[in-house]
């Protein structure tokens, strides 16, 4: 019984560290504009740490933008990307208690 109980103890030790990270990459119609969006978490209950990186051709780094989003998880189905024009776009991202997180993407020329 001791045995079983320091067994489970491990098993759900690992799965509270499990660290878990999203990767998505969408890109503009045209090409230019690559936008990536990193997710990652360390333990289940953490918020994820979600970093946004635009970056184009004629861009020298990538500009980083990073914000925490409590959700359940980092997929397409919560995740959404509005492009409304070749430089401007919003990743929209559903959380836990329904409301929307909404991040602006956006290129001044």
């Amino acid at each position: 019984m001791k045995r079983l109980s320091l067994l489970l103890i491990c098993a759900f030790s690992i799965l509270l560290t499990s660290c878990n990270k999203q990767e998505e990459i969408f890109s503009s119609e045209n090409g230019d504009m690559k936008v990536t969006v990193t997710a990652q978490r360390y333990v289940v209950a953490d918020p994820w740490t979600v970093k946004v990186e635009l970056s184009m051709p004629d861009m020298k780094q990538p500009a980083v933008a990073s914000r925490e989003i409590v959700a359940e998880s980092m997929t397409a189905e919560n995740v959404k990307f509005v492009w409304h024009d070749e430089n401007t776009c919003e990743v929209k991202i559903a959380q836990k208690d329904g409301s929307i997180a909404s991040i602006p993407v956006r290129v001044r020329k």
